[in-house]
């Protein structure tokens, strides 16, 4: 019997937001699976160029760009890989580097739809933050641009 696909959650908290100097926006992004949190409940990165990252490695692996996807964190030594889907799941891998090299902390399938919709609501709630805020800076227009190419794909 085969892994049964996990849901992939992207827990993001626009209330924490705050645009630092040279315009990049801070604020807790973190992923669940499970009961599993990752890189840790709370943390504090660069959603809007992360998920711009995100959306465009997700894009590449659904249609057949690439097989293999590499979702960085700005902040620490995180990322994660998406390995082609099959069957309406993704392999991931999530990593982190060390002083003794890179360390797989976990891999699990992951149902490829919440893998999307995961990203594509972040991206959303991201985007209408920041235009509610006034931040509008390249990396905003990258994020929209990145999330409106998936959307219209996916639809």
């Amino acid at each position: 019997m085969g892994l049964e696909p996990k849901t992939f959650n992207i827990n993001i908290r626009p209330e924490t937001f705050a645009k630092r100097n040279k315009g990049l926006v801070t604020g807790f992004i973190w992923i669940s699976i499970g009961d599993w949190d990752y890189p840790s409940i709370s943390w504090d990165d660069f959603p809007v160029v992360i998920l711009s990252w995100w959306l465009e490695e997700a894009f590449s692996i659904l249609f057949g760009q690439r097989d293999r996807g590499i979702c960085r964190f700005m902040d620490g030594p995180y990322w994660f890989n998406l390995l082609i889907p099959k069957d309406g799941t993704i392999m991931m891998r999530f990593y982190k580097s060390t002083s003794k090299g890179e360390q797989c902390l976990m891999e699990t399938l992951c149902d490829a739809n919440s893998v999307t919709n995961a990203m594509l609501s972040a991206a959303e709630i991201t985007i209408d933050t920041c235009y509610k805020a006034e931040w509008i800076t390249r990396d905003l227009d990258a994020l929209v641009n990145s999330y409106q190419r998936l959307k219209q794909k996916m639809e």
